[in-house]
Order: structure tokens, then C-alpha cells, then sequence
């Protein structure tokens, strides 16, 4: 139900808005190469005084964004947004070309700026605390095929750390008390979850923002207020007295539909081996410094497995389960494959579910954590063989610092509402085949996998509790009890499918070249 529509001369919104994951709004500038062979990093946006910010139309296209999806704010949308010219509208609307004027949205909103001090306690935190500030992260890419390091392929980017927080203030003039109500709501939509996000690297869990409803501040000034106040004598204290009151008494939004469809799956990662996600900013180059050390979030004391690295060994199992697949399901059909056309199938269908250059992924993986004692933490020392001789090899002694948690690292995917779909249920099935061997215990993250580094097993959150084991997946009672046959059903026929589309195109060709 939408409140009454109460004339307002203006209205002024102010709050906070904390960091929950790594964001980055980046500059445009590209990632050049630095001294010493290194490559400068990718570097944030930033105002005059040198200090991260979230541009306003940034917020502004999430707000917009966020009003779109709920159909029965429409009024409000065009009216606090805009609307570009449009044909055939109602008569007196329109130019002398027939386009409709377009029109100037009523609200303004600023440049969201970095606020220095440490923000008070989130009574809606998950509990591990952040380091505010900024942060250069690391990354590198993996070949799927190799799995080893791409060359050349090291990206090292500036972001804003979790625990920081940004300024945001938002005024509005001659609207009512409805677009109030729908400004708000769509403010509150941050908070902190899957769909509140800003800024690059959304699939990785990036970018998520809460809006600290605790820090807001409401104030308004009603049609009746301000004629009071132009009715005053023009005196300088008359002049500066402030007629805008703080409003308290705002409706609930609802939550966004969309994101109530998205899959979530909550995972605990159980270590059965130290593991080594290396940082190379951790990296001092000091005699008797480690070599390799393991991610940490600031100085929080907490684990990080980066989301990248989570769902970059998502996709290499999936990788193998597709290549697999496809080499029997070709010999079934008698189909003779050469390498190419074998790694093309299974990449055209890994590009649908992970998603590449051309088109965004439809699963999000967030970052994995845990707190850390210092009990837990791995030093080893190794030296490097000689292939020739098969003596140590000169000067390759090298130390690795990695982390053995005892507790589980917490981590999720979210899958987009369209994988649910019948036409892509065959996804759910390669992911299922994925979380197989990671509950099995067949994955492994970070350095030295050839080492016996990094092995993990899965728990799956479900609606009775957590899922240790694979079998129980096929309860009655588990959530994903459906999505196991007919996903696998579903992946078989799809690559079928694919298999055919290969040998028809093939025929065609043949008879195009007679």
C-alpha cells in the first residue's frame, strides 16, 4: 500500500554507506608496466584530494535500477529519475517533431565521499570485522588446461577495503511524500547481499554495500512550512533558522522480488591441508622473510580465500566434468572428435553457466574467510630438485608461509533465477557434478597443489541443516533432491545437442565445398 501523498517542498536524505567486500570503481586508466619488469597497478577513482568516491550517477543508476523492478512505482520513478523523449504521447506533451519534452528528474544526487573516521559498530555485521581503508590486490590467472599460472597474466588493482564507509546525501524538491517513501526503500535494498553491489567484479562478490539504516536522517519540508517561512520578515536570523524537519515515520519496503529468486548456497570448506593463497604484497623481499605468504583481510586476524580463486577452481572441475562428458557421449555416437572441436563444445558450454569477455556469469561467488590463530599458521621450508642432476638445485631454497584453519572458511554461491529455468536446468547439473568432488574431497585451492597443499571438502548448507555427505543430497527432505536427476538428464541432452549442431554443421559444409 502506498502513503498518502503529502506535498513536500524538499527533502534531504543523509546516511553511511559501509563497504562489505572488496570495491573497486576504477578510473578508466589501463595497467601499465612499472621498473623492474613489474606492472603499475590499476588505480580507483579518486577526487581532488586524492580520496576514493562513488560517483553520483553511479548510486543514482542503482536507485533507479532497484525503483524499475517494482512496477507499482512507476509515477515515482519517472518523476524523481526522468524520462527521456518519447513518440506518440497524449496531445499537449509533445514538441512541434512529435517527440515528448523529455523530463528533468527531481532528484539530485551527490558524489558519495570517503569518510575518514572509523564508522560505529554495524548492528547488521557478520560478525568479522574489516580494516577500513585502501588496499592493492593481486591476482593471476589460471590455465584450465594446465592448470598452472598463465605468463604475463599477473593483475594487481587498487580497491576500497570492507569496513570503510562512504557519505551519501540526497535532496529533492516539490515532490510528495510517496517518492520519499520509494527513495528510501530503494536505499534500503543495500544491504549488504546479493544485488547490492557497485562497481567491478560483481560475480565475484565484489562491490557489496549495506546502507547504515542506524546513521540515516530524514528531513523534509512541507509546502505549509516553507510559505510560513517566506511570510517571515527578511532578517538574517529569520534567514538561517531551519524549517526541515526530521521524518521517522516511513513505511517498510518490500523486498526486491528479483533477488528472493536468486539460488543461494551456503558453503563451509573444511581444510585437509595447509593452505597457500599467496599475496604478493605480504611479500618483503627480506632475508629470512617468507618467499610465499598466505591472503589476510587487513589486520583483522582473518583468513581470505579470494572469491576469484574459489570460482576459478569451480570452473576448472567443471572444465574436466564437460571434457569427460563429451569424449563418451561422442564415442556413444560414433563421432570422432580432433581437439579443437572437442575443446570448442566443452567451452561454449562453460561460457554459458561462468560467463567470459562477451557476457557476465550467471553464478556469484563470494569471498571465503575465516579467523586465524596463531597455532594455525604453516611454515615449511623447501628446495628445489635439479631435473638433470637430480641434486638440489643452486640457491632454490625457499620458505612458504600457509595457514592449516581448524575452523571451517565460509563462503557462497549465488545463482542467477534463470539457471532454475527448464531450458538451463542442465547447468544445475554440472554444478552439482562440481560439489560432488568438492564434498568428496577431489579440490584443492592455491599454491602447491602438486605438494598436497590446499585439499578441501564441502559442507552444503540445506533447509534441514548442513550436508556433509553426497548422499545426502538424494534425501526427500534436502532442497536439492530434484535437481540431481533432472539436472543430469538435462547436461547429457544438452551435450547431445551440441554434438548434433557439430555434425550438422560438418555435413554442411562438406556439401557446400562439392
Amino acid at each position: 500500500m502506498k502513503p498518502s501523498d503529502t506535498p513536500l517542498e524538499r527533502i534531504i536524505i543523509t546516511g553511511q554507506l559501509q563497504v562489505c567486500s572488496p570495491l573497486r570503481i576504477g578510473d578508466g586508466a589501463l595497467q601499465l608496466p612499472g621498473s623492474a619488469g613489474k606492472a603499475s597497478p590499476r588505480t580507483l577513482l579518486r577526487d581532488a584530494k586524492g580520496r576514493p568516491y562513488i560517483p553520483g550517477s553511479t548510486l543514482r543508476g542503482y536507485l533507479s535500477n532497484q525503483l524499475r523492478r517494482h512496477p507499482a512505482w512507476e509515477k515515482e520513478l519517472e518523476n524523481l529519475f526522468g524520462s527521456p523523449p518519447k513518440r506518440s504521447q497524449p496531445e499537449g506533451s509533445a514538441g512541434s517533431d512529435g517527440k515528448q519534452k523529455p523530463l528533468n528528474g527531481a532528484l539530485r544526487v551527490y558524489d558519495a565521499t570517503w569518510n575518514p573516521s572509523p564508522p560505529p559498530a554495524d548492528p547488521q555485521g557478520d560478525g568479522l570485522p574489516g580494516q577500513p581503508g585502501e588496499r592493492i590486490e593481486s591476482r593471476i590467472a589460471i590455465d584450465p588446461v594446465t592448470a598452472t599460472a598463465r605468463p604475463n597474466h599477473l593483475l594487481t588493482e587498487e580497491v576500497v577495503a570492507p569496513g570503510s564507509a562512504f557519505s551519501v546525501r540526497l535532496e529533492a524538491d516539490r515532490v510528495d511524500q510517496s517518492h520519499l517513501e520509494a527513495l528510501l526503500g530503494a536505499l534500503h535494498s543495500l544491504d549488504g547481499q546479493i544485488m547490492a553491489q557497485l562497481g567491478q567484479g560483481k560475480t565475484l562478490g565484489r562491490g557489496l554495500l549495506r546502507w547504515r539504516k542506524d546513521l540515516q536522517q530524514v528531513k523534509t519540508l512541507t509546502k505549509a512550512d516553507f510559505q510560513d517561512w517566506l511570510s517571515l520578515p527578511w532578517k538574517p536570523e529569520t534567514l538561517k533558522k531551519d524549517y526541515l524537519k526530521e521524518k521517522v515515520d516511513y513505511q517498510t519496503w518490500q523486498p526486491d522480488p528479483a533477488s528472493q529468486e536468486y539460488l543461494k548456497l551456503d558453503l563451509r570448506l573444511h581444510a585437509r591441508a595447509p593452505i597457500l593463497i599467496a599475496d604478493p604484497q605480504r611479500k618483503t623481499g627480506k632475508k629470512g622473510e617468507p618467499d610465499h605468504r598466505f591472503t589476510i583481510e587487513g589486520d583483522t586476524g582473518s583468513m581470505r580465500v579470494p572469491a576469484s580463486t574459489l570460482k576459478g577452481m569451480l570452473r576448472g572441475r567443471a572444465r574436466k566434468i564437460l571434457m569427460t562428458l563429451v569424449d563418451v557421449l561422442s564415442e556413444e555416437r560414433q563421432q570422432e572428435l580432433s581437439l579443437d572441436q572437442w575443446n570448442e563444445i566443452t567451452d561454449s558450454l562453460l561460457k554459458q553457466l561462468f560467463g567470459n569477455t562477451d557476457r557476465i556469469s550467471w553464478l556469484r561467488v563470494s569471498d571465503g574467510a575465516c579467523r586465524i590463530e596463531k597455532d594455525e599458521i604453516h611454515q615449511q621450508q623447501f628446495n628445489a630438485i635439479d631435473r638433470f642432476t637430480g641434486g638440489v638445485a643452486d640457491k632454490r631454497l625457499y620458505l612458504a608461509e600457509a595457514v592449516y584453519p581448524k575452523k571451517p572458511i565460509n563462503a557462497s554461491i549465488t545463482l542467477d533465477p534463470a539457471v532454475q529455468k527448464q531450458e538451463n536446468r542442465w547447468m544445475l547439473g554440472l554444478l552439482l557434478h562440481v560439489l560432488r568432488d568438492a564434498m568428496e574431497g577431489d579440490l584443492a585451492i592455491g599454491w602447491g597443489k602438486a605438494k598436497g597443499y590446499g585439499v578441501i571438502q564441502a559442507e552444503i548448507a540445506d533447509t534441514k541443516d548442513w550436508l556433509s555427505q553426497w548422499t545426502e543430497l538424494f534425501e526427500p527432505q534436502s532442497a536439492f533432491a530434484g535437481f540431481w536427476k533432472t539436472g543430469q538428464e538435462a547436461l547429457e541432452t544438452k551435450i547431445l545437442l551440441a554434438l548434433d549442431q557439430r555434425q550438422a554443421n560438418s555435413t554442411a559444409m562438406e556439401v557446400s565445398a562439392q
